[in-house]
């Protein structure tokens, strides 16, 4: 295998300033060892034991340090030195070439294999459009995105002939940097750029683009600058494998620790007052919770319009579990009131016939016979269901009618699997399929595989597997989860979860190590959307205000680039996988994402623009690049779900130390 480190470029404009001759990295295997040899006269071997490479010419001096860390990963500093008699407005760049044929590619929480799926207008490809005719035309053409917008410092990857090869920035730089990937005959180019570019335009909203960002950089005549970098050549023994060695090894580099908001004991009271006293409706049309608050004239109301939803965003039925277990664990009668109310509500009123169950039940208020009902809501209501019935036999308060519920839903899925074990994306409240592509549908692997825990019955655990096959070799082989973020449709990181967790479950059912396997290709999937550093923001910025950290958080879809909490429950199937698999990166991972994710929760007295966010409550969206807002700001949409995944997964993991 060999990997061309090519020649610096200095552009201004369209203009090239230089274009030097490169040197060459040829990659050899040797009793098991990686050799570079770097194959050029201008080597000069450094204490280190790397190389220090020169070059000149059209005014200009430039230096390569290259410097071996560890098996397969190299620090490069590279230094350019005007000296030209005149001042030079540029922009620094390197590249480096992976040669092979059918290269899979990557730059992660932006771009995962070109985003071909879905009807979404996110970046796709590797060119905006056709790209144009002619080089030049192409290169113009070519997505050039901002390095904070990736999981890793302005990260490229792809794999393929038997490597993954990266290239990737410093954390410092991100926000001052640019990455891009480039086809050429017979393999792809990835490209560092300084300082920040966004080409040909910048993505700053779901489907919206604003004008592209070109900066230059100022060099004075003998004045010098130094950018560091990292190239990172990894085995790929199966598919993904070389990725997902990238990605240990740069958590490894960066990886730190960001301190959690709160602790687990104060989060879910926070919780529970969040339930309580924000989100609570009780009216004689409906027993519940509200799916979150928006600001109006200043003030926190209910969302008028975006109402009432089982699962996803909306947390119904989590949030009613989750007050049946507060009652078991602090004898809180109210807590065992109000959850109970809104089962009860959902299944006096909010079921079909064929055991569906109205997912937004705004839809029932509204005399809407047939809805839309997605396997997202389904999935997570059912499970809620089965669950809050177990909450309940514990209590010495049984509900049949909870369990039944659960279990229905369960049994149309048994009834109308489609042909291949998937289960849907959405389906008419009738009973036939409205939607069939998408991941989404492994979210109702997770109550399948309970019922049977539940029942012993057979029908749910062949559901449930053949399902699970379904997805984990086609999406999950592909790298490419799609359409659990019901307001996008696109490839995202939500869906995985249907992969993760259900994996470890069908693993703890069967023995069968093929679910623990691919388990964790779900959790290396997931580990392409969390980030692996710390940006830093303005001192009158909203994150700032809240001490934020982005390390350790999670990026939502390729449709949508901002990070939110989603870590908090993430980090319950990161958990579970490290106790049964017994690797310890996950239960870093896990604990990092947690913590995170419990940034931006308030006691009641967090500040954010002048206004106090509630008890509990906590921003859904933190803008850590340029989308929906300057870098740094918040999304003021107090939304349901963050405050019921934590429960969930305080719930669901019986170890509160790591969650420190």
């Amino acid at each position: 295998m060999s990997i061309t480190f090519d020649a610096p470029h200095f552009v201004a404009g369209k203009q090239i300033l230089a274009r030097l001759e490169p040197p060459q990295i040829e990659q050899t295997e040797t009793h098991g060892s990686t050799f570079v040899t770097l194959a050029t006269s201008a080597v000069t071997p450094d204490n280190a034991g790397g190389a220090i490479l020169t070059y000149t010419g059209a005014g200009w001096h430039v230096e390569d340090c290259i410097e071996w860390v560890e098996a397969g990963q190299y620090r490069c500093s590279r230094t350019w030195r005007n000296d030209a008699a005149q001042p030079q407005q540029v922009v620094l760049s390197c590249h480096v070439t992976h040669w092979g044929n059918r290269l899979d590619y990557l730059i992660p929480a932006v771009n995962y294999n070109g985003n071909g799926w879905g009807g979404g207008q996110e970046p796709k490809g590797l060119y905006a459009g056709e790209g144009g005719e002619g080089d030049e035309a192409r290169r113009e053409a070519l997505w050039i995105f901002g390095g904070d917008r990736c999981s890793i410092p302005a990260c490229t990857i792809s794999e393929g002939e038997g490597y993954a090869v990266a290239l990737h920035g410093t954390p410092g730089d991100a926000a001052q940097s640019g990455c891009a990937l480039e086809p050429v005959a017979g393999g792809l180019r990835h490209w560092l750029f300084w300082p920040l570019q966004e080409q040909p335009r910048a993505y700053t909203r779901r489907d919206v683009y604003a004008p592209a960002i070109h900066n230059t950089l100022r060099l004075d005549s003998g004045e010098s600058c130094t950018r560091t970098f990292y190239l990172l050549l990894m085995p790929a023994a199966g598919p993904h494998a070389g990725m997902a060695a990238i990605f240990n090894a740069t958590w490894m580099r960066f990886r730190q620790h960001v301190a959690a908001a709160f602790s687990p004991q104060q989060l879910w009271t926070l919780g529970v007052r969040f339930a309580k006293e924000s989100l609570w409706v009780e009216t004689e049309q409906f027993v519940g919770f509200s799916i979150g608050l928006h600001l109006e004239e200043g003030r926190w109301v209910q969302h008028p319009h975006l109402r009432y939803e089982i699962g996803w965003c909306g947390q119904n039925a989590g949030y009613a579990a989750m007050l049946l277990q507060d009652y078991l664990w602090h004898g809180d009668e109210d807590s065992w009131r109000r959850g109970g109310a809104v089962l009860d509500n959902w299944v006096e009123r909010g079921r079909f016939a064929n055991g569906l169950f109205y997912t937004h039940f705004e839809e029932k208020l509204a005399g809407i016979d047939n809805p839309e009902l997605d396997a997202c809501n389904l999935g997570h209501g059912a499970y809620q269901f089965l669950l809050a019935s177990q909450l309940a036999e514990q209590a010495g308060r049984p509900r049949s009618l909870w369990r039944e519920t659960g279990l229905a839903l369960c049994d149309f899925f048994t009834q109308h699997a489609l042909p291949d074990g998937r289960l849907g994306r959405s389906w008419w409240a009738g009973g036939e399929v409205a939607h069939v592509d998408g991941t989404v549908g492994a979210g109702l692997i997770w109550p399948l595989a309970k019922a049977y825990q539940m029942t012993g019955n057979d029908a749910y655990l062949a559901t449930a597997k053949r399902a699970y096959r379904a997805y984990a070799e086609d999406d999950l082989a592909r790298w490419q989860c799609t359409a659990g973020a019901l307001d996008t449709d696109c490839i995202d990181k939500e869906t995985a979860f249907g992969l993760l967790l259900p994996g470890l479950e069908l693993y703890a059912i069967t023995g069968e190590h093929y679910y623990l396997e691919q388990a964790e290709q779900a959790a290396c999937y997931l580990a392409s959307w969390q980030w692996h550093y710390n940006l830093s923001y303005a001192p009158n910025s909203p994150a700032a205000a809240m001490h934020y950290a982005t390390f350790g958080g999670i990026s939502v879809s390729v449709q949508h680039h901002h990070l939110d909490p989603w870590g908090a429950l993430i980090a319950l199937g990161w958990l579970r996988l490290s106790r049964v698999g017994g690797k310890a990166i996950w239960r870093e991972r896990a604990a990092a994402a947690w913590r995170q994710a419990t940034l931006g929760v308030s006691d009641g007295s967090l500040l954010l623009k002048g206004i106090a966010r509630l008890a509990g409550g906590q921003d859904e969206g933190f803008y850590h690049t340029r989308w929906g807002g300057p870098p740094g700001d918040v999304s003021d949409w107090l939304v349901a779900w963050p405050a019921a995944f934590r429960m969930i997964t305080l719930q669901g993991w019986d170890d509160w130390d790591v969650l420190e």
